[in-house]
């Protein structure tokens, strides 16, 4: 293992218990937000850039972090640093049934549901009806048809209507839905999937004309990311919370954005590095000094990195495995 303790940063100002775990071809580094310590879970150059995922590249199941490199998937658990080949898997995102996840197959066209163990719950061919939907949601247990309507995958296998619209954005629990019933009359929404209800909530003003504008919510459905396009090289992104608006230093990786387990965080990647915005009190934060080009970055608790204090400068347990088990 490697610990460093790097430059001094602009630091979000606050306490966030919050650790940013960054991929690059050669490793996972965890950077505390709090201190800035840096500790390393080398990956050997296994990593195959093409296949990184946009926006659910790495995955927390528990206290593990599922990291599909190109052609196996890693289930690496990040306070011993044991790591268990998962098997094939180019892609991973979250499953509705609770500490479950989905690992996506390319070459056969297949997602398979698997437990905190590792144990495969279910497999599905895909796509085996509608079409695939991706807007922010990355899980197959989700479906829009042509023209409009979104439906989701139930624990038979079947497909259940939820509600006709356009979807804007979504995950597993809650959808944002734009419809029309006449040319001068549009709203937009928030469902709540499992009930098909709309969700009160105060939704931004540009949701009345979401044109050329695209949308991430949050997983808890209660934040909102609203990219805007402008003239110049990157875009203007600003994120929604209980009605406050705040621009974030997301600019072009607004696609990989993933929020903190409290949401009052997003971390992306940029040119730039890894950015951290603070949404509830607008600081951020810009790491430009990662070793490698940053590929993906999850924000996770400092509490289960290594035992929390751990990486805040502690030793390193001598027991702890930090490579990940060779690839066959």
């Amino acid at each position: 293992s490697e610990q460093t303790s790097a430059a001094r940063f602009e630091t979000l100002g606050r306490a966030t218990n919050t650790t940013a775990i960054v991929l690059t071809v050669d490793a996972l580094t965890a950077i505390d937000l709090d201190t800035n310590q840096r500790m390393s879970y080398p990956l050997d150059g296994e990593i195959e850039p093409s296949t990184v995922a946009v926006g659910r590249h790495l995955l927390l199941q528990g206290q593990s972090l599922l990291v599909p490199s190109g052609r196996a998937t890693w289930s690496i658990h990040l306070g011993t640093g044991k790591a268990t080949d998962l098997g094939n898997g180019d892609r991973v995102a979250p499953a509705t049934a609770e500490g479950n996840a989905w690992i996506w197959t390319e070459q056969a066209a297949t997602w398979r549901e698997i437990d905190t163990t590792g144990q495969v719950i279910r497999t599905i061919n895909w796509p085996d009806a509608g079409l695939y939907w991706d807007h922010g949601a990355g899980t197959p247990e989700l479906s829009s048809a042509p023209g409009g309507g979104i439906y989701r995958l139930t624990e038979d296998g079947d497909w259940r209507f939820i509600a006709d619209g356009v979807p804007l954005a979504g995950n597993n629990t809650t959808a944002l839905l734009h419809s029309c019933s006449s040319i001068h009359s549009c709203d937009s929404r928030i469902l709540d999937l499992e009930t098909g209800s709309e969700i009160d909530r105060r939704l931004p003003p540009s949701l009345e004309s979401p044109a050329s504008r695209q949308f991430r919510l949050s997983p808890s459905g209660d934040s909102i990311l609203e990219m805007n396009p402008t003239n110049r090289s990157w875009e203007a992104v600003f994120a929604y919370n209980n009605e406050i608006v705040r621009g974030t230093s997301c600019m072009q990786g607004w696609q990989s954005a993933t929020w903190s387990p409290d949401e009052t965080m997003v971390a992306c990647v940029t040119d730039r590095g890894v950015s951290v915005t603070d949404i509830a009190y607008g600081s951020a934060a810009v790491f430009e000094d990662i070793a490698g080009e940053p590929l993906a970055v999850v924000l996770v608790s400092s509490d289960i990195v290594r035992g929390g204090a751990e990486i805040r400068g502690g030793p390193p347990r001598p027991s702890v495995t930090l490579a990940p088990a060779p690839l066959p």
